[in-house]
């Protein structure tokens, strides 16, 4: 049964519930997995998945003030979105920055005791009101009324959710979701910041961060690319060998010599505004660059967890053979 967060024991909790504001895009079906669950629903749309605990010590250190999604939900987050077929659709997590800590059962498929228990619970949290603890004047606010930079749920007045029903793989999300290991820094880092950056893509203003974190995801892919190289039995991997890799798992036969090369010169005068390429006032950088290669990290990422690739890619390669012929 599910316990409130204001009579549990910290110390007993077993999963996050957290709310999905309506600024972002939705699968309109809800998916379930051992340990976690996306709920969609059109008055409060949530997540569940389980606490896992932050690790120090060895050679990494996972520890991080300012890290705010639990690996799990990093996981799920990241599951949904890369499952997307872009030519047909387009999915956007933001969660709202505040967890409610529960007790659930040890596997939390159904669908009925979330949508009961959970979401009566994340329920309430959105109306609480704000409290006075004896000897304080200063009462303690109710978050969610005061994220006024968030939109609310429709439950409370908020605008209605976007559900996507068409191009998302479910199968694929399963499929995903059993390769993440919440234990590989480097996909979870990756994931996070694909999450990130469609978050901060729904406010123009921070388009330019969006792509930020972008090329942040697009570092981390070509590490992983490097880890599976090295994994294959190249000593020392290059930049072009990673390229390599990438073009010939997607039948592209438009090469460049670098990874994404097509990206190197705006990383680098966003990130250094004087460099050997120029002094700059703003980052240079195009709006479609956020859509392009967005797009390259679903499938690149797809690719790298399960070796995924869209059928289109193989179809391309056929249809330039018969052309040929």
């Amino acid at each position: 049964m599910l316990q409130g967060a204001s009579t549990i024991n910290p110390r007993e909790y077993t999963h996050y519930a957290r709310i999905l504001s309506p600024r972002g895009a939705y699968p309109a079906d809800s998916i379930f997995f051992d340990d976690a669950a996306y709920l969609s629903d059109s008055e409060l749309a949530f997540s569940v998945a389980k606490y896992t605990k932050h690790t120090r010590g060895g050679d990494e250190d996972s520890y991080s003030e300012v890290q705010w999604l639990n690996p799990t939900e990093t996981k799920l987050y990241g599951s949904l979105m890369l499952a997307v077929d872009r030519d047909e659709s387009y999915v956007a997590f933001y969660p709202y920055p505040y967890t409610v800590p529960i007790v659930c059962p040890s596997t939390i498929s159904d669908k009925k005791w979330l949508l009961q228990s959970v979401k009566t619970e994340l329920s309430e949290k959105l109306i609480e009101e704000d409290i006075i603890h004896p000897g304080y004047t200063v009462p303690a606010r109710n978050s969610y009324k005061y994220a006024t930079d968030i939109a609310m749920p429709p439950m409370v007045g908020g605008p209605e959710y976007d559900f996507r029903s068409n191009g998302i793989d479910y199968e694929l999300a399963k499929n995903l979701y059993k390769n993440i290991s919440i234990n590989d820094s480097l996909v979870i880092r990756g994931l996070c910041t694909l999450v990130k950056a469609a978050m901060l893509r729904s406010h123009y203003q921070f388009l330019e961060e969006a792509i930020y974190s972008l090329f942040i995801s697009m570092e981390v892919s070509f590490r992983l690319v490097l880890r599976e190289l090295k994994n294959r039995g190249i000593n020392n991997p290059t930049s072009k060998d990673a390229m390599t890799f990438i073009h010939d798992a997607f039948y592209d036969i438009h090469r460049v010599d670098k990874y994404f090369e097509e990206y190197y010169e705006g990383r680098v005068m966003s990130f250094h505004p004087e460099s050997r390429l120029g002094t700059h006032p703003h980052a240079p950088l195009m709006a479609d660059d956020y859509s392009f290669l967005f797009n390259d990290m679903l499938e690149v990422y797809t690719y790298l967890i399960c070796g995924y690739v869209h059928p289109k890619h193989k179809e391309k390669i056929s249809g330039i053979n018969e052309r040929a012929t």
